[in-house]
């Protein structure tokens, strides 16, 4: 029965740090996605061109980014949150991260002299899955959580709810980070990277100079709009100036 009573008292108050504290956040690590030795698949319908990253690629630049930003959500003298083990991949037409939520709790016996005595900390962990929306638009980046984070593995477990709770700031920590890392492809703006790496695959495709080419993408080419397709790759479309 005291059993039951200390931890019931130890939800109640972790539930209430959660909820009351905010969190701190570091600032984000920059990492621009890289594809050393690529070149993209190109499809031409009419005026509109479109560049094709296959999904492996967007995958591993992104499982890159969330593994050198994984952290510490929270870090008091009582709460400490954190998330680790992040994985992604592409599903349908979304990304699904998933990660390990830690939450530690503990509280203040005593204070004597200015020394601070606490109980032991306690623990509880669980892997969150969540799915985000992807889309550039108009040449803005635009990244989103879809629903709440699901709790994997711990049902009817007396700290899920906890690990859920600690969950729901999983998805405003993510999406910085993967919107950051859509922002700029090999050190390009998504923009420019679609007119150098597009210049060569489309003079190729019109049997044209790329000389023609690249200045009349540089100056027209159209907004750029991006996302997952129907093959779980990631595109990147623009309409075509005139080029002949």
């Amino acid at each position: 029965m005291k059993k039951q009573l200390v931890i019931s008292l130890t939800l109640v108050a972790l539930s209430f740090g959660m909820v009351v504290t905010p969190f701190s956040y570091r600032e984000e690590k920059a990492l621009a996605v890289n594809f050393p030795k690529f070149v993209p698949g190109l499809k031409l319908d009419g005026n509109v061109g479109t560049l094709i990253i296959p999904k492996d690629l967007i995958e591993g630049a992104l499982r890159q980014t969330l593994k050198i930003n994984e952290q510490r959500l929270k870090d008091t003298a009582f709460n400490r949150i954190t998330l680790k083990g992040t994985d992604c991949k592409i599903v349908g037409d979304k990304l699904q991260v998933s990660g390990v939520i830690q939450v530690e709790h503990r509280e203040l016996i005593a204070s004597i002299l200015g020394k601070k005595k606490y109980t032991p900390w306690v623990s509880a962990s669980g892997r969150l899955t969540q799915l985000f929306g992807i889309q550039v638009k108009n040449n803005q980046t635009v990244v989103r959580n879809i629903g709440d984070p699901k709790l994997e593995g711990l049902e009817g477990r007396w700290y899920a709810e906890l690990v859920s709770l600690a969950g729901q700031y999983v998805g405003p920590k993510i999406t910085p980070q993967v919107t950051q890392a859509l922002s700029r492809f090999n050190g390009l703006d998504i923009r420019q990277f679609a007119i150098d790496f597009g210049t060569p695959l489309i003079a190729s495709k019109l049997g044209i100079s790329e000389g023609l080419v690249k200045p009349a993408l540089e100056k027209n080419i159209g907004p750029i709009n991006a996302g997952i397709d129907g093959q779980s790759n990631f595109i990147i479309a623009f309409t075509l100036p005139q080029l002949k």
